[in-house]
């Protein structure tokens, strides 16, 4: 497994014996001469009389893992610092080959934690390096790779175990923003819905009620009722009156008939 110097800073270092916090890893040093990485430094958790014993030697560490970096027990610590320089000294370095070419700035430093060597150079650009073999020279100013090597582009970030990790948690965050969008959608589209079923019920309310108000209303309708009673004429019997109606007038000219003779 592989891991950066970049991802390695503000890691928690812990100890398996007494199951403790000691602090968080502040840098981490290399050794140019033998392309190793020789210990970290921390900011330790507790200060207090033992806060300068703060350097752990990549020997006495167990295991660096996504969170958490483990060392056997407290007593580990040591006041002497590793030998080398700190990642931060060595951030944007210029890299160049030795058939004379600048292939970049360094960003970061991959290594392999079963060996501490320096396996990648992560450069300016989103390049990485491929840097393990003995020509390769970390220098006080520069660092220098064998002539005709070239810097690839990063074609994935899964380069590192953190990375892997963020990675994974990256893809979690966009499922899930997929179906939060779906769902949103789903909303959007029943709202619409609903919008358009109410939109139909009021037109027809609207509909029933114009047929409704459409003939004589309610009001109208009582003075007539009322008018046909009093002529002895029953409500809603239209057929009634026009008979009764012609009766009338036939019975009026039968009289008047009958007073001329």
């Amino acid at each position: 497994m592989a891991f950066s110097l970049k991802e390695l800073k503000n890691k928690w270092v812990a100890s398996l014996a007494e199951g403790r916090l000691l602090g968080r890893v502040q840098t981490a040093f290399v050794d140019g001469s033998r392309r190793k990485m020789t210990g970290i430094r921390l900011h330790v958790n507790h200060p207090g009389p033992g806060s300068r014993r703060n350097w752990v030697s990549v020997e006495k560490i167990r295991k660096v893992g996504v969170d958490l970096i483990y060392i056997p027990e407290a007593g580990v610590l040591t006041e002497s610092p590793s030998p080398g320089r700190s990642w931060e000294q060595m951030l944007g370095m210029t890299v160049n080959s030795k058939d004379g070419r600048m292939l970049g700035k360094l960003e970061d430093i991959v290594i392999q934690s079963s060996t501490w060597l320096v396996g990648q150079l992560c450069l300016s650009g989103n390049r990485t390096l491929a840097v393990d073999s003995p020509e390769t020279t970390i220098g006080q100013d520069m660092i220098l790779v064998q002539a005709a090597i070239q810097a690839k582009p990063v074609r994935s970030k899964t380069v590192t175990a953190d990375s892997r990790h963020a990675t994974l948690r990256g893809d979690i965050y966009q499922q899930t923003a997929k179906v939060v969008e779906r769902g949103e959608a789903l909303v959007q589209q029943t709202g619409k819905a609903i919008t358009r079923l109410l939109q139909g019920q009021e037109k027809e309310a609207t509909g029933k009620g114009f047929k409704k108000t459409s003939g004589r209303s309610r009001s109208s309708a009582r003075p007539a009722t009322a008018a046909a009673r009093k002529r002895g004429v029953r409500p809603g019997s239209g057929a009634k009156k026009k008979i009764r109606a012609k009766t009338g007038k036939t019975s009026a000219r039968a009289k008047t008939g009958s007073r001329k003779k």
